[in-house]
């Protein structure tokens, strides 16, 4: 009976133990996944030439934006795609006019896209004094990403 106890309880230890490894493996196979992915970097930036002066008080649109991307990784990117834009009251992500493509972005590569005028029009209203960005590419595996304006990296495709 004793024998029985321990080989039961034995067995529930290498179960148990199995399930750990195998969970740990998991986590590294999806670390190394996402490892190049974690590499690459973006942010938006925007300055007025009137910063001291309240938006109401300007004429025309004095607002400069640009956008920008680091492949901090070992391998080139590519189907990059960077846009500005900002959160509205609602939440919602909303672009400005247009966004920047590069097929490829090297190793070390940077963009900095910067966004005209026009692009950037309505950001003499007070509500778009918060620049963010979205960046979606492609990494050397072949998996397809998204970095959201809150900076989550997403997959959102497999090649």
């Amino acid at each position: 009976m004793l024998t029985a106890v321990a080989v039961l309880a034995a067995l529930f230890v290498a179960v148990r133990d199995t399930v750990r490894v195998n969970r740990l493996l998991a986590g590294q196979a999806a670390d190394r996944k996402r490892s190049q992915a974690l590499e690459i970097t973006a942010w938006a930036t925007g300055e007025s030439d009137y910063p001291d002066t309240p938006p109401a008080n300007i004429i025309g649109n004095p607002w400069h934006a640009a956008a920008h991307v680091l492949n901090n990784s070992s391998a080139p990117i590519s189907e990059v795609e960077v846009e500005i834009g900002h959160l509205n009251p609602a939440g919602k992500w909303e672009s400005f006019r247009g966004i920047e493509r590069r097929h490829i972005l090297p190793p070390g590569g940077r963009i900095d896209a910067a966004f005209t005028e026009d692009h950037v029009r309505a950001m003499s209203n007070p509500k778009y004094n918060v620049l963010l960005c979205r960046l979606t590419f492609r990494d050397n595996a072949g998996v397809r990403w998204r970095r959201d304006e809150s900076n989550n990296l997403i997959e959102i495709e497999k090649k």
